[in-house]
């Protein structure tokens, strides 16, 4: 699975919507919708960790 299927999957599991998930974690919603597209990556640790913590996993779910 892709990271954007691991991030699309994770928040539709929460409910969030990519425009709440852009105000939980303080990242845009252009930044979730290309994330989730593959479009682009996260470019930083932190960036993941904010994502992890947003959606209740472990910092290493991402490269499982």
């Amino acid at each position: 699975m892709t990271f954007g299927e691991k991030l699309r999957v994770l928040r539709e599991k929460r409910s969030f919507s990519q425009t709440d998930l852009a105000a939980i974690t303080g990242f845009t919603r252009r930044s979730i919708y290309n994330w989730e597209r593959d479009k682009n990556h996260p470019k930083n640790i932190a960036t993941l960790e904010a994502l992890s913590q947003a959606l209740e996993v472990d910092l290493t779910y991402w490269w499982d």
